[in-house]
């Protein structure tokens, strides 16, 4: 479940870096990424929802998923994914979520678990800078070309500004001004590691903005890489406030086991 839900939040978008006054500034370099994907004339509204068709794909798996959510004014996550032969559904509420698995009716995500899902969400954001603080950070070298990094910080009453993922690094390319890459440190009991995001394959999917379809996401620690795979994606979308209430089985609300 873990790795879905990082899957999830990579899709939105996907060690602390030493400042440095060399180079382009980084709200110069985050203009350049804007203007190249059309976010400097059409705005993602964090208060409206985005939407995606997509699939985590890896060694002999491929689980497909269907994602909305809503970052402000607080974070809203509907999740649909089958795995295991399973239709599974996650529901993010602010402070509450709920899953549904066949055979055992609604059960709440618990605290612990909803703060690792709202710390990652962090990556769902990414396409909205104005949900940020940023600054300067190293370069970093990815197939030949001298990427440049930014150091991301989520701005008070950002959802991910209280969790557990730090150091967000994302890296462009001068060339294209796209983003390329993006490393975090993420957090799990006593463990902490960097997880490392590969961005490709930018497409507009019948709307203005440039979207990477295809994400690498590696994290030490886990049980190999695996590649998310965009099919459909929109933003700014109307839905319901329903749409992200305690799921409903058999006519019933469930109880939390």
């Amino acid at each position: 479940m873990k790795k879905t839900i990082l899957a999830s939040v990579a899709l939105f978008a996907a060690g602390a870096m030493a400042l440095t006054s060399c180079g382009p500034k980084a709200a110069d370099i985050v203009a350049a990424f804007n203007k190249a994907t059309g976010q400097d004339v059409v705005k993602i509204d964090s208060t409206k929802a985005i939407s995606m068709e997509c699939s985590m794909e890896g060694p002999g798996m491929s689980m497909p998923m269907s994602i909305t959510a809503r970052i402000q004014p607080i974070l809203q996550m509907r999740l649909q994914m089958s795995a295991m032969g399973m239709d599974i559904l996650a529901v993010i509420n602010g402070e509450q979520g709920w899953i549904v698995i066949p055979g055992q009716g609604v059960s709440e995500i618990p605290a612990e678990q909803m703060k690792e899902i709202t710390g990652q969400f962090t990556f769902s954001s990414m396409n909205n800078w104005d949900l940020y603080d940023y600054a300067n950070a190293d370069s970093r070298e990815l197939n030949g070309v001298k990427l440049q990094g930014v150091k991301m910080t989520p701005k008070p009453g950002v959802p991910a500004s209280a969790n557990k993922l730090e150091n967000i690094v994302v890296y462009f390319n001068p060339d294209t001004h796209l983003m390329e890459m993006v490393t975090a440190e993420m957090t799990a009991g006593t463990q902490t590691a960097t997880a490392e995001i590969f961005t490709t394959d930018y497409q507009k999917f019948g709307g203005e903005i440039l979207i990477p379809s295809r994400m690498s996401v590696t994290v030490p620690g886990e049980e190999g890489s695996f590649e998310i795979v965009i099919t459909d994606y929109k933003y700014n979308a109307d839905v319901p406030d329903s749409l992200f209430e305690k799921p409903v089985v058999d006519g019933e609300i469930a109880d939390a086991a």
